[in-house]
């Protein structure tokens, strides 16, 4: 056999071995701390390792990249591993819509904490100004200078649009944002005309946000809700309240939660001592100090009976016994058994879990362990 066809026979193995090589979407990818000596990488749905342990620190991948740390700078990896931005951000959060927010310390001029937004090649296009950032929202970002500040809003190229006047201020949501002033006035702006509306008497609260067309205000001390034309809809008269989700919003009266629907009105009737928004159907609730969940019905599913629970997610949820973390399916049966340090919720079948303070792994749904640390 001549050279030049052995030379040939080479290239076309190399190239089929190639060919063979696994790509795996983003979304296929979970981070895993190997060791402290060895770092993180990344594994499949399989438990194999996908993106050799390199890093001091990697996060989730969100469109496509994902942060990861070393020698202390932040940069952004993709779903082969490849530095696509260098490590140079002392702090970083994920990408959304296409920009991702990261702050740069100049510390021999002492202009630390200010953060700007990278566009996904890595390049600043709003430069770091600012002590404070919000991710983009219905196009608009709250920003402040300093710590103090005044806040206003940028959009995607950096201009103000709503300059900075408030004391406090929210990101937009279904058209509107939460705002107060410095004489602490306070009322929602309006996205599209600039209109600020001044809720007489209201304050600075959780929940204010709106969601299907309704926010919780607080005034005079107690809570209520307005509708977009800004009109009180639900007069202030609970402890506590919430976002309104699937027609639904929990509601504190008398020392006690339930949940109300949109004329305000108690559809599941105050009783626990504390209640969280409904999740895959399901509602943790507490009675005496023990966690159970209802349906949507008020009904009872799952018994008051673990030290704490967490909400569902893809069919099952985290419940802690004995201070150990186990698995419950949505008739309350064990289906992993308590014995876990810590959890992260589960994502697209896999959660990862700690074994103890110091070593993670993940697990499937029956509880196998699809990667683990090495004895």
């Amino acid at each position: 056999m001549s050279k030049k066809i052995i030379f040939l026979l080479v290239i076309i193995l190399t190239l089929i071995s190639n060919s063979k090589a696994k790509v795996y979407k983003s979304d296929e990818l979970y981070p895993v701390l190997v060791n402290y000596l060895d770092g993180w990488g990344y594994i499949n749905k399989k438990g194999e390792v996908a993106i050799e342990p390199y890093y001091q620190w990697a996060g989730n991948f969100s469109e496509g990249l994902a942060i990861a740390k070393k020698v202390g700078q932040y940069g952004y990896i993709d779903s082969t591993g490849k530095v696509v931005i260098e490590m140079q951000f002392d702090e970083a959060k994920n990408f959304y819509n296409g920009l991702a927010i990261v702050e740069v310390d100049d510390y021999e001029t002492g202009n630390i904490n200010k953060k700007g937004f990278i566009n996904r090649k890595g390049e600043f296009v709003i430069d770091p100004d600012y002590y404070w950032v919000n991710d983009f929202s219905e196009g608009l970002a709250c920003v402040a200078y300093e710590i103090q500040s005044e806040r206003g809003y940028i959009n995607t190229t950096g201009e103000f649009v709503i300059e900075p006047q408030f004391s406090y201020a929210k990101s937009f949501s279904e058209g509107f944002a939460f705002v107060a002033f410095g004489d602490d006035s306070a009322g929602y702006i309006n996205r599209k005309t600039g209109q600020i509306n001044i809720i007489p008497g209201a304050e600075v609260a959780f929940g204010v946000d709106f969601r299907e067309g309704f926010a919780c205000v607080y005034i005079d001390g107690d809570y209520g809700y307005i509708d977009t034309t800004m009109n009180i809809v639900i007069a202030p008269q609970f402890d506590d309240a919430w976002y309104f989700k699937d027609g639904l919003a929990k509601a504190k009266i008398r020392g006690l939660y339930g949940f109300i629907d949109k004329t305000g009105k108690f559809v599941i009737e105050p009783q626990f001592d504390e209640a969280e928004d409904f999740v895959e159907d399901r509602a943790v609730v507490v009675i005496n100090g023990q966690y159970g969940y209802i349906d949507k019905t008020g009904k009872m599913v799952v018994k008051p009976q673990f030290s704490t629970a967490y909400d569902f997610s893809e069919g099952l949820a985290a419940v802690i016994i004995d201070e150990q973390v186990g698995f419950i399916d949505k008739s309350g049966k064990i289906v992993i058994k308590p014995q876990f340090y810590d959890f992260n919720y589960f994502h697209n079948g896999l959660a990862r879990v700690w074994i103890n303070e110091d070593d993670m792994a993940y697990i499937d749904k029956t509880g196998k362990f699809v990667w683990k640390p090495k004895e």
